[in-house]
């Protein structure tokens, strides 16, 4: 197989995408990077909470965070716990960078769905004063999965027990393109909302 980018030979093959390993973090970072800018995430100065639950999903955000920031100022603190919606955030931050990915807001669209949880949580949004940033929102499971042990930083993955999740991986392990299916679905609810 080729890398879809380069036409070198691949060594990264993934359900939506062969790729060699250059190219698999430059993508990668690309669609973190658009994330970012279209939906204005994070400016200069930003002070950046990261909460760091141990998961592929928390380190790849990292990496990518001083990544993609590089020399611009800001200031990252990381909290070394789960992230818990429901739960008060205090501190001075004015971001707060959770470890999300494409799957996590396909379940989130479900779970609004069904009444399980409130719609206004779908995408990044407002908690306070403070601004919840899903920064991998447009990589697959995994894709963050990949980039976490290409890296060296590969975690062990999180059981699955909510029986939402566990259908929706299922779902997903067959027919891979569903999870960026219902984020745009989401995407859209949320668009729709807003107006």
């Amino acid at each position: 197989m080729r890398c879809v980018k380069c036409k070198k030979t691949a060594t990264v093959m993934l359900p939506n995408m062969c790729c060699c390993r250059p190219c698999f973090f430059e993508i990668a970072e690309k669609r973190v990077r658009a994330e970012i800018r279209q939906n204005h995430l994070l400016e200069k100065n930003d002070k950046i909470l990261l909460f760091d639950d141990g998961s592929n999903e928390a380190s790849v955000s990292k990496t990518l965070l001083q990544s993609i920031l590089g020399r611009m100022p800001y200031t990252l603190d990381i909290r070394k716990q789960k992230y818990h919606p429901d739960k008060n955030i205090t501190g001075s931050w004015s971001k707060v960078v959770v470890p999300w990915c494409a799957e996590y807001e396909g379940e989130a669209l479900l779970s609004s769905v069904t009444g399980d949880q409130p719609e206004k949580r779908l995408g990044h949004y407002m908690s306070g004063k403070k601004q919840i940033v899903k920064l991998l929102l447009p990589l697959s499971k995994a894709e963050i999965d990949t980039y976490a042990e290409l890296c060296g930083k590969h975690t062990k993955s999180k059981q699955l027990t909510n029986p939402l999740s566990c259908f929706l991986s299922a779902i997903i392990k067959e027919n891979p393109e569903v999870s960026f299916s219902l984020l745009k679905s989401a995407r859209e609810i949320r668009g729709l909302r807003r107006r």
